[in-house]
């Protein structure tokens, strides 16, 4: 499963989003909806690691806890702009959420922290993130070889780009998950205990 969710003690929810697969959109939507019932104080959401993959899930998953928006913008070579946007009604549109980020987190898991920031919905905790920020297109070669050519840029909603930059934290905390310890995480539940 792309998506595990369980309640950590002191009231608050914890939704791990390992990757953006076929089964992400409807496991978020069930873990929200989940968490709608047994009202958290708050919500951590795990993106530590995350590479990505598709990013049609993201604007369901955002739309989850923002109201309908641009979630993502995409800028070609000739500088034309497209956006992705969100349109589902939130289930958790006021519950404080933080976002748990490292330089594993890339592309999708990026696009979903940055949209979160940008609307000041979420706080982020952590590193800075990977920057994979760039739509490619495989071009065809002779003997099986093909070319990946970048053809387009992803920018959050307010025009930051992702590309070799990456999303910064709100609250930068150093430290690995190890079996003993997790201090990012440790710390999200320090600010959502307040």
């Amino acid at each position: 499963k792309s998506v595990s969710a369980k309640m950590l003690s002191g009231q608050i929810g914890y939704l791990e989003v390992r990757q953006f697969g076929d089964d992400t959109v409807e496991l978020v939507k069930a873990s929200v909806a989940d968490f709608n019932q047994k009202q958290p104080r708050a919500l951590i959401i795990d993106l530590r690691n995350n590479p990505g993959g598709y990013l049609d899930a993201v604007a369901p998953i955002a739309g989850q806890f923002i109201a309908p928006n641009i979630v993502v913008k995409e800028r070609d070579r000739d500088g034309r702009t497209d956006v992705i946007r969100s349109v589902e009604v939130p289930l958790l549109p006021k519950m404080p959420l933080y976002v748990l980020i490292n330089g594993g987190s890339a592309s999708a898991a990026e696009i979903l922290a940055g949209a979160l920031q940008d609307y000041k919905r979420a706080t982020l905790v952590g590193q800075r993130t990977f920057g994979k920020g760039s739509v490619q297109d495989i071009i065809p070669l002779k003997n099986g070889a093909a070319r990946r050519l970048t053809i387009a840029e992803w920018l959050t909603p307010m025009n930051r780009q992702i590309n070799k930059k990456g999303i910064d934290p709100d609250v930068a905390v150093e430290g690995v998950k190890t079996a003993e310890s997790d201090p990012v995480l440790a710390k999200a539940i320090e600010l959502a205990s307040r």
